[in-house]
């Protein structure tokens, strides 16, 4: 019984396509110990981002503390010791105390 063949012959890499089930499971453990480290690593940034936020944001509320005390202080001549309180900015509310000494 004669083949029939359309005449062309295809080599063994030539019809091999895709990727065989061990290079599959080779990316997919690949994949699966980097993504969680990148997960956490970005993680770790919004924290470092969030915690300079809050330094930056209590340092600003510091100064515009200071600030009021020292026009204060030019107006009425009296600095007082010690004082409590709380101030708006950046979506919240800063508590605050002040503790001068002579």
């Amino acid at each position: 019984m004669p083949r029939l063949s359309s005449g062309k012959r295809h080599s063994n890499k030539q019809a091999q396509q895709g990727f065989t089930l061990i290079e599959v499971m080779v990316a997919v453990a690949i994949i699966g110990v980097a993504l969680p480290a990148l997960i956490m690593s970005l993680l770790r940034q919004v924290d470092s981002i969030a915690y300079v936020r809050d330094k930056l944001e209590s340092q600003l509320v510091a100064a515009n503390i200071m600030t009021e005390l020292r026009i204060r202080n030019e107006l009425t001549g009296e600095i007082p010791k010690k004082e409590q309180g709380q101030k708006p900015m950046g979506e919240r509310v800063w508590f605050f105390e002040t503790d001068f000494k002579e």
